[in-house]
């Protein structure tokens, strides 16, 4: 058996987690049929409906279970692409439609089902959206356009073993599962959104300030 390939060298710690469990599992899908948009179709057809009806019936704990098993096919699809040779553009923007109805319309059937105010729950999906916005176009752009990129201490030392420190979609869900066990679930609503624009400040001081001279040269 060939050795594994993981498809990024530096993940957040709870998608490196998901993948470092599931990598024996993945390589036994590049030796079947099962290709990587299989396995993001069935997390798109199958997984999604049954968090949202979990969801609408208030089925908290399945719904918790349900929620990591979309997290981790998502990262299954990817690796697998990668260790199969199956990457595409096409399998690129299913993922990312995938995930725009994971996160956008899934969460804001759980944030219904949660009976979180409806501000709150579009406070919830915006403030996501716009992290991702801001990495997407601003932040990644202006990171590539340094030949060497410099990191706060903090996320040295955990990238020292091989984690990426930072608030992630990863995460989120791992969050949003836990939080589903305890009665206090609507708080889901308020802390993700706020460990998301922490992060995102974290981010730009790191990118604006710490690497404020590499921009100069």
């Amino acid at each position: 058996m060939k050795d594994f390939i993981m498809k990024r060298k530096d993940n957040y710690w709870w998608e490196r987690t998901l993948v470092l469990f599931g990598r024996h599992f993945i390589m036994l899908l590049v030796n079947s049929p099962i290709t990587p948009n299989m396995v993001t179709m069935s997390n798109l057809l199958i997984v999604v409906p049954l968090v949202i009806f979990s969801a609408y019936n208030k089925m908290y704990y399945l719904l918790a279970l349900l929620i990591q098993v979309y997290a981790f096919l998502d990262v299954v699809d990817g690796n697998l692409a990668r260790n199969k040779n199956m990457k595409s553009e096409w399998g690129h923007k299913l993922d990312i439609f995938s995930d725009s109805v994971f996160y956008i319309v899934a969460f804001f059937f759980i944030g219904k089902g949660l009976e979180v105010p409806l501000y709150e729950i579009i406070c919830f999906i915006v403030i996501q959206q716009f992290y991702g916005f801001i990495a997407t176009f601003y932040i990644v752009p202006r990171i590539n356009k340094l030949h060497k990129f410099k990191h706060t201490h903090i996320k040295e030392y955990f990238l020292k073993h091989d984690i990426l420190f930072g608030m992630d979609a990863t995460f989120e869900t791992l969050i949003t599962s836990i939080f589903l066990l305890f009665p206090f679930r609507k708080v889901i609503y308020i802390i993700c959104p706020l460990l998301w624009m922490i992060d995102l400040i974290y981010r730009l001081y790191e990118l604006n300030w710490i690497n404020r001279k590499n921009f100069e040269k």
